[in-house]
């Protein structure tokens, strides 16, 4: 009897242990989804910033615009009123303001129609959003790696994941380039409300030819594969040295 009481008691002991056991086994591996989802969202959003900041800086350099004007042959004063237009902080307008402010804050400019005053504010509207998002973004990566990325190797095995994506979507995204009039289009046609065509002969298209765009995305695209590059490069030869 005494025997069945202690198999009994063991057995009892063994239940406990075995159930308190999958218990932290079921709360570890919930830890190590939620880290695995936040690495992966971390891979997205260095991704991202990859693109966004090389885009960040051809849009915030005028010497490039400029250049890039000058070598298509393209009209250098279009080029530097809209640069200014889209850069000065203190008019900053949103796309829904009505068309006689824009066309008091545009009044130095000739021969620009309604419509490409309002393409030119939404626009402006466009790359402040994306301004600020990138700007979001940075901060929530920088938070990110420190809370969710516990050793070197992690860390070093996410760079090299972030830069295979990189160098593929660069290749994805210069096929796409290939047709760049259909490209151009559909971009136009996913960040802008209304579908804006304008003639040969207006203001923005002498201002900006068709090749001032497909030179600024070749650069971007550059850069983007150099950040890709390098992020491979740091990642392998940094998991070689802490092995």
């Amino acid at each position: 009897m005494k025997k069945k009481r202690i198999n009994k008691k063991l057995l009892h002991r063994l239940e406990k242990r075995f159930k308190l056991l999958k218990k932290r086994e079921q709360g570890f591996n919930l830890e190590r989804i939620v880290i695995n989802a936040f690495q992966g969202l971390i891979v997205l959003s260095l991704v991202f910033l990859s693109f966004a900041t090389p885009t960040m800086l051809v849009l915030n350099s005028e010497s490039l615009w400029l250049s890039i004007s000058k070598h298509y042959q393209g009209s250098v004063e279009n080029v530097k009123i809209v640069y200014q237009v889209l850069h000065d902080q203190k008019a900053r307008m949103h796309a829904n303001v009505n068309a006689t402010d824009i066309i008091k804050y545009l009044k130095q400019v000739k021969h620009v129609t309604l419509k490409e005053l309002q393409h030119l504010m939404q626009v402006k509207q466009v790359v402040k959003n994306f301004e600020n998002l990138t700007l979001i973004i940075i901060v929530l990566v920088v938070l990110s790696v420190f809370l969710f990325v516990k050793a070197l190797t992690q860390f070093f095995k996410l760079l090299i994941t972030t830069g295979f994506l990189i160098l593929v979507l660069v290749i994805i995204i210069a096929l796409l380039l290939l047709n760049f009039e259909f490209s151009f289009e559909l971009f136009h046609k996913i960040v802008f409300k209304e579908n804006y065509s304008f003639p040969q002969h207006s203001f923005l298209i002498q201002a900006f030819p068709e090749q001032f765009f497909q030179t600024m995305a070749s650069i971007i695209l550059g850069i983007a594969t150099m950040i890709g590059g390098l992020f491979v490069s740091v990642g392998k030869l940094g998991l070689r040295k802490t092995s």
